[in-house]
């Protein structure tokens, strides 16, 4: 019953990483702006 599951989190896993390569430049911008905000 845990194999499927963890394969399942693999597959995903996967297509979480290439998301975050797609949005990271976005996000990095919104962090660096977060740090910036939190600075004042």
């Amino acid at each position: 019953m845990l194999i499927p599951f963890c394969s399942k989190i693999e597959v995903a896993g996967q297509a979480y990483t290439r998301f975050c390569r797609k949005i990271q430049p976005v996000g990095v911008e919104i962090f660096q702006t977060n740090q910036a905000a939190q600075t004042f």
